[in-house]
């Protein structure tokens, strides 16, 4: 495992404040309206919110919305007017029950110790709320083509990998109850380039291509069926429940 210094010298040099793209922006408009069931107190927490993007949808469509992130991050967040946290998520970071929702989108392969953070993260979730998490599936078919080019592992950036069913098991253990794993997506342009740096963009004219052109959606459509029956899209997507 990485240091504590190994990880804040890499994490001080990370992209967090990379443009978000109007169809993210608008993901993330439909993940919060398919959240709204969960919403009593109206508070959501984002776990590694980045420079707020998530945030500041959440905050439009009426939620009181809050965030975990570290060193520059965290300023840019406060900065828009967001209540956010810096460092580890912590046992006593908030009052148990807290949160209606907690998110955390591409966070648990980042964290040397995801069993603790993901106690913290039920502690601080009302009983009946929900933990939405994505991360890479390692069972994805990118990573069967790729096998030691796959660009997911990458240290010290990935320090754990996950399946469909060792991220339930995990995260079961720690309070919650499994709502829906699903898996989704193939990086086309990955599987082209095959080795190299991660480029978060290379995907977003094929992106653009399939919001514009109904046959392409179709095709992503019948795509994202095919791989989420056999568990090999690039992306874990999972709702849990708190018990």
């Amino acid at each position: 495992m990485p240091t504590p210094d190994a990880l804040g010298e890499h994490y001080s040099q990370y992209d967090r404040d990379a443009a978000v793209s109007d169809i993210t922006l608008g993901r993330y408009r439909e993940l919060l309206v398919s959240l709204e069931p969960y919403q009593r107190t109206g508070r959501i927490l984002d776990f590694g919110s980045g420079s707020g993007a998530f945030l500041e949808v959440a905050r439009d469509l009426g939620w009181h919305a809050h965030g975990v992130e570290f060193g520059e991050a965290a300023a840019l967040c406060a900065e828009k007017g967001f209540e956010v946290h810096e460092g580890p998520l912590g046992a006593d970071r908030f009052p148990a029950g807290h949160f209606d929702v907690v998110t955390a989108f591409e966070v648990v392969e980042h964290l040397a110790h995801p069993r603790k953070e993901l106690e913290s993260v039920a502690r601080s979730i009302r009983p009946g709320g929900a933990c939405y998490l994505t991360t890479p599936n390692f069972d994805s078919l990118s990573r069967r083509l790729l096998r030691e080019r796959w660009r997911i592992v990458s240290y010290p950036e990935h320090l754990n990998y996950f399946t469909t069913a060792t991220l339930t098991r995990l995260v079961e253990t720690t309070g919650f109850r499994r709502v829906s794993v699903t898996t989704s997506g193939l990086s086309v342009a990955e599987l082209r380039r095959g080795s190299g740096a991660i480029d978060r963009q290379a995907d977003e004219p094929l992106r653009q291509l399939t919001e514009q052109r109904a046959v392409a959606r179709l095709g992503k459509r019948v795509a994202n069926r095919v791989l989420g029956a056999a568990r090999a899209g690039d992306t874990l997507r999972t709702v849990f429940e708190r018990v």
